[in-house]
């Protein structure tokens, strides 16, 4: 049975291992973290929305 368990190890590792050196390799960080593609991405200002705030939002966000 241990070779069998040994077999079926190396052929996990053999399918995981390719796709970790990819993912090493091409991954970076800096794609991820730049300022812009934060800012970018939010939509949201409550500035323009300031109109519609309820009085418990407006004293939220007026303190």
């Amino acid at each position: 049975m241990p070779m069998v368990e040994l077999i079926l190890k190396l052929k996990v590792l053999l399918l995981v291992l390719p796709w970790l050196l990819i993912c090493k390799f091409l991954y970076k960080p800096a794609d991820f973290t730049e300022p812009s593609v934060f800012y970018n991405s939010l939509d949201y200002h409550p500035e323009d929305y300031i109109d519609t705030f309820t009085t418990l939002q407006q004293e939220d966000y007026f303190q």
